[in-house]
């Protein structure tokens, strides 16, 4: 509030534990709006909840995604570039853009038991944009605001545990998003999260 109050348009929201690639400013995107030369693609299976990480060749989930929903495969496929026909409509305007974050990735406790880390994301110039009424959780890790979504809850819930506040946030977030005319994106990642390994080449 502080920061949107003093004129900021964006707001960055992260944890002391990312770490910007190869330490270079130049990967944070400066604001919500598609990259020259980027596509921009949406999820086409009608789903009501979609996982991301597939779409970037990842076989997991993030945090908060429904465990009930994990092996439906209309949730993980069918992808198009949203210029395309019979694309669902997506809002107007990107008021959330979640990075995608390598090495130690927002996944769930589950997958933590069962896979294996470190993750990447190979880079595909491209973000996954949501349209209304298709879902996905998103942290409070490595997430650019368009000072817009202010007024779709930006702050924090604080009568739940610490550990599923952002994800609450995000789905409540979303749906008061909708109404304001824009909405949630995924981008390639833009940061190192959880420990410091080498970030692969090429």
């Amino acid at each position: 509030m502080y920061a949107v109050l003093h004129g900021a348009e964006f707001i960055f929201d992260t944890d002391d534990d990312n770490f910007v690639l190869d330490g270079d400013a130049k990967f944070l995107p400066r604001s919500t709006k598609l990259p020259e030369g980027w596509t921009l693609n949406t999820p086409t299976t009608g789903a009501t909840v979609f996982n991301p990480y597939p779409h970037w060749g990842v076989d997991t989930w993030p945090r908060g995604f429904p465990l009930t929903q994990i092996t439906n495969v209309t949730t993980r496929t069918g992808v198009r570039p949203a210029a395309s026909t019979n694309a669902p409509a997506l809002p107007p305007r990107v008021c959330a853009l979640q990075s995608l974050a390598n090495a130690d990735p927002d996944v769930d406790a589950l997958y933590r038991l069962t896979g294996g880390l470190p993750l990447y994301f190979p880079p595909q110039r491209a973000w996954l944009a949501y349209p209304a009424g298709t879902y996905a959780p998103f942290n409070a890790q490595a997430t650019l605001f368009d000072a817009r979504a202010l007024s779709a809850a930006l702050a924090l819930p604080v009568t739940v545990h610490g550990r599923v506040s952002d994800i609450w946030r995000s789905y409540i977030m979303q749906r008061a998003m909708w109404d304001l005319g824009c909405g949630l994106a995924f981008a390639d990642p833009w940061c190192v999260r959880g420990f410091a390994v080498a970030v692969p080449k090429g």
